[in-house]
C-alpha cells in the first residue's frame, strides 16, 4: 500500500468553524500495487487535540472525484474497518487508489491540527501500515493554516 507522494508538503486547513461543527478530510488515498487484495484494519489519528475523529468511511477506485475536504462525509460511503482493497492490477497508471474518508468534529476553541493519517491493513495474516504526513488544520477563527506550521 501507498500513499500518493510522501515527500510532498499538502495540507487542509478549515478556519472559522465554530465549537460543535464539522467537517469531512478525505485527502489521505491508499494504492494497494500488490498483486493481491489487501484488507483495510484500521486508522490512527497522530495528533487532534481538541478534535474528535469518528469512525473512518471509504470511497472506493470506482469514485467519481477525490476531495480533500466536504462539509459532510457521504452517508453511504462503505467503513473502513473489512473493506478489501483490490490490486491495482496491470494498469496502474490508472488506479485511483481508495481514499479515506475521517470525519472531524471542532471540541474546543482555538487551532487544532492532525500531523499525521496512519491507515492500517492485512495481507493474508501479515499487518502493515501507510503514513500519510498531510495537515489538517481546523480553527475556531481565521487562522493560518500552512502545512507544517504551528
Amino acid at each position: 500500500m501507498t500513499e500518493d507522494d510522501p515527500r510532498v508538503d499538502s495540507g487542509v486547513g478549515v478556519p472559522s468553524l465554530r465549537v460543535g461543527e464539522g467537517f469531512c478530510y478525505g485527502m489521505v488515498v491508499v494504492h494497494n500495487p500488490s498483486r493481491r487484495p489487501v484488507t483495510l484494519t484500521g486508522v490512527r489519528v497522530h495528533g487532534g487535540a481538541g478534535l474528535s475523529v469518528g469512525p473512518a468511511h471509504v470511497l472506493g477506485p470506482e469514485r467519481a472525484q477525490t476531495q480533500a475536504t466536504a462539509d459532510r462525509c457521504p452517508l453511504d460511503a462503505p467503513a473502513l474497518l473489512g473493506f478489501v482493497v483490490p490490486p491495482a492490477g496491470a494498469d496502474r497508471e490508472d488506479d485511483s487508489g481508495v481514499q479515506v474518508l475521517l470525519p472531524v468534529r471542532i471540541d474546543r476553541p482555538g487551532k487544532s491540527r492532525i500531523v499525521a493519517v496512519t491507515v492500517t491493513y492485512r495481507l493474508r495474516s501479515t499487518s502493515y501500515a501507510v503514513e500519510d504526513t498531510g495537515d489538517v488544520v481546523a480553527c475556531t477563527y481565521a487562522c493560518e493554516a500552512q502545512p507544517g506550521g504551528r
